[in-house]
């Protein structure tokens, strides 16, 4: 089975790509998404794929600087360009890259797809062969002969394990850590060459300890475990000591922190092989916490749930108690913290809170609030610590209300209590004077606002918001046209059909039917 990513920022394209084929039935198999380019090598480094697709234009890391990548530091990874139409220009730049071919998003002609990847399937096989982990340089590594402290994927060696049945038997124990800022190290210190920051890093790792342990560093981009091979670093003072020893070269050559777990110790070849199946437990861990920590093997997993405090946080909000947000959004971050099922998850709500916040803030002022979330995704993302998501979601909640202080004060409470009263009534009738008496102010004062501060009347900004509602639906649920109607606050279903298409320049239906034909 091939492995295939997809990589491109709009979710519903990514969507759309994995269902328009079954992909298990030709031999591939779609093993992870990316949002960006930057995202997609922390998931090449953890699922190592024979093929990427990916768009061009994305935020953080665009595919042309993808592809480069991938060339450079996975000459074995067939890149395979999505694009738009009028991206011709772009696309010859990434067949320059070292793109494979490429196709048209909206579209693809599935059949010519299937034919081209069927055909693609000797070239692959060729791939594969070729750029295969080295049996002798494993075996080497399972005698933890390190002295060249040459890094191994995390991938490659939980194969190799699975494959050999005569590696030689190990005891000894694991730290697992989490690099800060691993990507700019990469970019900065080392010219992009991935390879060199690995060395680097492993190198730095595995000379910290005592010159008699014997050790290998197994790496996952910015997530990394060290194997130590040794009878005598099996108590959990020794352990502290040596993760300490870790943490300060680490910090002290490379000028990277890092949050190291220690007390995991393994037993044989079965058992690395769990320690590495269980890998994710225990880097979910170094997210949480910091420094030098103990694991925790108690510690239970728990799935995401939305704060209390975030329907106080919308109320504070829609009552203009602007000095409150920095606080409100800082104590949500804390307690999402606290119940994260893991740090993808927990990456995912913050940014799903500053998006919540982005839209209160634009929905109203859209001309004069520029900041937007998608300049702040990477760097959560990327992030090692929940420390760093903490400080980014502050950071971007600080830069909001800098353009917040652009919008005249006189206009500005008047203005967010009208557009919270749309977005919590939008599915029923609503009026100018409905919301102007909610406001307490004349329906005209109220009207000249929205014509100063939107750029447009309150009727169009209504129109506006039900219909970028109702696109919404149509993407993303099995809803009937006519259910989404009433949804949006539509009670004649051919007069929202007729809004619909003057505003997108589709109807519904055709809206809905562009998608399934990716």
């Amino acid at each position: 089975m091939y492995k295939i990513i997809i990589v491109d920022d709009e979710p519903f394209v990514r969507t759309g790509f994995k269902m328009s084929v079954d992909w298990e039935k030709y031999g591939f198999q779609i093993v992870a998404e990316a949002s960006n380019g930057r995202e997609a090598l922390a998931e090449i480094e953890r699922c190592c794929p024979d093929v990427i697709f990916t768009d061009i234009k994305m935020p953080v890391m665009d595919g042309i600087e993808l592809i480069r990548h991938v060339r450079k530091n996975y000459p074995h990874i067939i890149s395979i360009v999505l694009s738009n139409y009028n991206e011709f220009d772009l696309v010859k730049q990434a067949m320059k890259a070292g793109a494979e071919d490429y196709f048209l998003k909206v579209t693809v002609d599935i059949s010519k797809l299937i034919q081209f990847m069927q055909k693609l399937k000797p070239k692959l096989e060729e791939n594969k062969i070729a750029h295969q982990p080295d049996q002798g340089i494993m075996q080497k590594t399972f005698s933890f002969f390190s002295r060249e402290a040459t890094p191994v994927n995390i991938s490659n060696m939980a194969a190799v394990l699975d494959e050999d049945q005569n590696l030689p038997e190990v005891r000894g124990a694991a730290f697992f850590l989490s690099i800060s800022a691993y990507s700019d190290f990469v970019d900065n210190r080392c010219g992009s060459d991935l390879s060199k920051s690995m060395k680097l890093l492993s190198s730095t790792i595995c000379s910290a300890i005592a010159c008699s342990q014997n050790a290998i560093a197994v790496y996952s981009r910015d997530q990394w475990i060290l194997l130590m091979n040794s009878e005598s670093i099996q108590t959990k003072d020794a352990q502290r000591s040596a993760a300490d020893g870790i943490r300060f070269a680490v910090q002290q050559y490379l000028g990277l922190n890092c949050n190291i777990g220690y007390g995991v110790v393994y037993q044989r070849v079965d058992g690395l092989k769990r320690l590495l199946n269980q890998s994710n437990f225990y880097f979910s861990q170094t997210f949480f916490q910091k420094d030098v920590f103990p694991v925790d093997f108690s510690r239970k997993r728990s799935g995401m749930s939305v704060p209390s405090c975030l329907e106080d946080w919308n109320k504070k909000l829609g009552c203009c108690q602007w000095e409150n947000i920095r606080t409100e959004i800082s104590a949500m971050v804390r307690q999402a913290e606290k119940t994260a099922a893991s740090p993808q998850e927990f990456k995912e709500y913050v940014i799903r809170i500053l998006m919540m916040l982005e839209l209160k803030f634009t929905l109203y002022s859209p001309e004069q609030v520029k900041i937007g979330v998608r300049d702040y995704m990477g760097r959560i993302y990327s992030a090692c610590s929940s420390d760093d998501v903490c400080k980014t979601a502050e950071a971007t909640v600080g830069d909001f209300l800098k353009q917040m202080q652009k919008i005249p004060n006189q206009h500005r409470r008047e203005m967010i209590q009208a557009v919270d009263y749309i977005e919590k009534h939008f599915d029923e009738k609503i009026t100018l004077q409905g919301v102007a008496d909610y406001v307490h102010i004349s329906k005209n004062y109220l009207s000249v606002i929205f014509k100063t501060e939107c750029g447009m009347s309150f009727q169009d900004y209504l129109i506006k918001f039900r219909m970028e509602k109702a696109a919404q639906l149509l993407l993303s649920s099995s809803l009937r046209v006519s259910e989404i109607c009433e949804k949006v606050g539509y009670g004649d279903i051919f007069y929202f059909d007729r809004s619909f298409k003057r505003y997108f320049g589709k109807s519904p239906k055709e809206l809905r039917d562009s998608l399934q034909t990716l």
